[in-house]
């Protein structure tokens, strides 16, 4: 029913103001979703454990870590597997090879293989921590994104 202003009973919404306030929520969650350093937002909270399947053999790992008092070191990694079951298996262990990376980067000898850029050492690392964690065994680990501030 409508009604003018006299009756008590309020008119219903024109199509243009659902669209108008359907195109706020849009915008408003691209901004949301664009920029979150506006609104405070952690890195790791807008990402899901489905994240880390980006590519059909690769499980990626991302890690920050505090070098030292100046420096500040971002790592992403691309661990390959053999098949399905290893994916799943590597993306289960994740949290806890993290864990374990950034142990074994705080120890001084890695800190040095960190500044010189050692990238075989790390590698190596890599692989030998992945390999006591999972069933089967990872052959090969690529750096895709290595940077020291």
């Amino acid at each position: 029913m409508m009604s003018d202003h006299m009756g008590g009973l309020t008119p219903r919404p024109r199509k243009w103001t659902l669209f108008l306030l359907l195109g706020v929520m849009v915008a408003g969650s691209f901004i949301f979703l664009k920029y979150p350093l506006i609104f405070r937002i952690p890195p790791g909270v807008l990402h899901t454990a489905h994240d880390a399947f980006q590519s059909k053999g690769q499980v990626k790992c991302s890690v920050a870590f505090n070098v030292d008092k100046g420096h500040y070191l971002r790592l992403k990694i691309a661990i390959a597997c053999d098949g399905n079951t290893q994916r799943l298996d590597v993306t289960r262990i994740l949290p806890r090879f993290k864990h374990e990376l950034l142990m074994e980067l705080g120890r001084p000898e890695m800190e040095e293989v960190v500044k010189n850029r050692d990238f075989r050492t790390l590698k190596a690392h890599f692989v030998g921590i992945l390999n006591r964690l999972v069933k089967r065994p990872i052959k090969k680990v690529y750096i895709e994104n290595f940077f020291i501030d």
